[in-house]
């Protein structure tokens, strides 16, 4: 029976066993250079296998503080049988549990890098500008995860639309168009919580962008925030923040 889990000290012996004898024979896309962050990793626990019944045929590390998979391979003998996306799925549905609004990872080897984009990844250099210029960066990718939020049907609907800008907004410049606009479904809870259906995620690096972002919050029309997304005051409205560049929402506050 198939089982993906925590690594355990034997099930580390074998994955380092393999991937030094991969090594050994020259195989691509062997990880055993990096067998000190696999070793480091395991003192964490962020370390699990897929067992087949016979051992380790898979290993995953994650790094749950930036919300990252660092690794991913599958044994050399047992590749193409759709184990790396288990593996991959299993990752999204870790982070999704603990409440994740994305996953990032540096696509390693570059043949990678079509397989993460089957499971719904994307580029930083076909997404962000600037990153084709900066090759620390060229094989990043990135995951929004959503969230349903539970709404009850005796909550009635409310007008909401979010926008986020570049900071030039914030200089009076009303020719500044947004860089994006989100018109979610959003209910009414109470007086001063409204509840939207599906969580908002927004995911700017500032590494690639010169200024910080400014967020729009109106609701039935009317402004009610409109400053940097990554102001403390923000948390009053509702807005959740990760490094300055991540900003998600599932309710709005009104103060």
């Amino acid at each position: 029976m198939d089982e993906i889990r925590v690594c355990s000290k034997e099930d580390l012996k074998q994955v380092l066993d393999w991937l030094k004898a991969e090594n050994a024979a020259g195989l691509p896309g062997c990880f055993y250079c990096n067998r000190s962050l696999i070793k480091e990793s395991f003192k964490k626990k962020n370390v699990w296998i897929l067992d087949l019944g016979k051992g380790p045929i898979a290993f995953l590390v994650l790094n749950p503080l930036c919300s990252s998979i660092e690794i991913l391979e599958v044994k050399h003998a047992e590749r193409g049988h759709g184990y790396g996306r288990k593996m991959a799925e299993f990752a999204i549905s870790y982070f999704k549990s603990k409440n994740h609004s994305i996953i990032r990872i540096d696509c390693q080897p570059s043949s990678s890098i079509n397989f993460w984009k089957k499971m719904g990844f994307h580029l930083y250099k076909e997404t962000f500008k600037g990153v084709s210029k900066k090759n620390h960066y060229s094989n990043r990718a990135y995951l929004k995860i959503g969230k349903d939020n539970y709404v009850d049907p005796s909550w009635p609907m409310v007008s909401v639309e979010i926008r986020f800008y570049p900071e030039q907004v914030k200089w009076n410049d009303k020719s500044v168009e947004p860089i994006v606009v989100f018109k979610p479904d959003c209910f009414r809870k109470s007086s001063n919580e409204l509840v939207l259906k599906d969580r908002i995620v927004f995911y700017h690096p500032s590494v690639f962008e010169a200024r910080d972002v400014v967020i729009c919050i109106s609701v039935e029309d009317n402004k009610l925030y409109m400053d940097k997304a990554k102001y403390e005051e923000g948390k009053i409205f509702g807005i959740n923040k990760q490094d300055n560049d991540l900003f998600w929402l599932d309710r709005i506050l009104i103060p």
